[in-house]
């Protein structure tokens, strides 16, 4: 069923973290050929990797606005224009969920296997906790390996495009193709941004 306010894709948006920009972010985890799981924003220990639901519109009207400000709390947003789309089905069959959006004293009532999935919502507070714009999806994992066929790459712009191939394309040509395996043919597929007429 199409609708207008969700999406039949979810979105992992990379951001500024562990001393990397989004973009160097964005690089390493091509590199790599996978997501690393982290529990940076979790109640909890649990390794998660986290998913937007909203339309590709909606996000990207939100990282063209640098320092929006999305609840009370006058928190920045903090993702960047690069990031990486799967279809909603591929990552639910192999365990994604959207969140449960709680306050902190019904997370206690959650049972262990669940915790995971907390994401604090609170309208009594004087600072109002609501990060429901996020429309956030959690696959437990410490590691999602990324193929071609079930991901495409978002980006801002075609200069950056070109440079991401150029700049790829040097690296794998000085080290064993084996290594790499199908990246120096660069079979990704891209959504740009800037295609789309957001400026970012």
């Amino acid at each position: 069923m199409l609708r207008e306010d969700l999406s039949e894709k979810l979105i992992h948006l990379t951001r500024d973290f562990a001393g990397k920009n989004g973009e160097e972010r964005f690089l390493s985890i091509l590199e790599q050929k996978q997501i690393d799981g982290t529990n940076t924003n979790n109640k909890g220990s649990y390794n998660c990797i986290c998913f937007s639901e909203a339309p590709i519109a909606s996000i990207g009207r939100i990282i063209a606005r640098k320092g929006h400000s999305v609840s009370s709390n006058s928190k920045e947003i903090r993702y960047s224009p690069y990031g990486f789309m799967f279809s909603k089905e591929y990552l639910f069959k192999i365990g994604a969920r959207p969140v449960l959006y709680q306050t902190k004293k019904e997370y206690e009532l959650l049972p262990e296997d669940l915790k995971y999935k907390h994401v604090e919502f609170d309208l009594s507070k004087e600072k109002i906790v609501d990060w429901t714009w996020e429309r956030e999806w959690r696959l437990k994992t410490d590691q999602l390996p990324l193929d071609p066929k079930n991901v495409t790459l978002i980006i801002p712009s075609r200069a950056v495009l070109e440079k991401i191939i150029s700049d790829y394309q040097s690296r794998c040509r000085a080290v064993s193709s084996r290594a790499f395996g199908a990246f120096p043919q660069i079979n990704w597929h891209f959504l740009v941004l800037e295609d789309l007429g957001f400026k970012i």
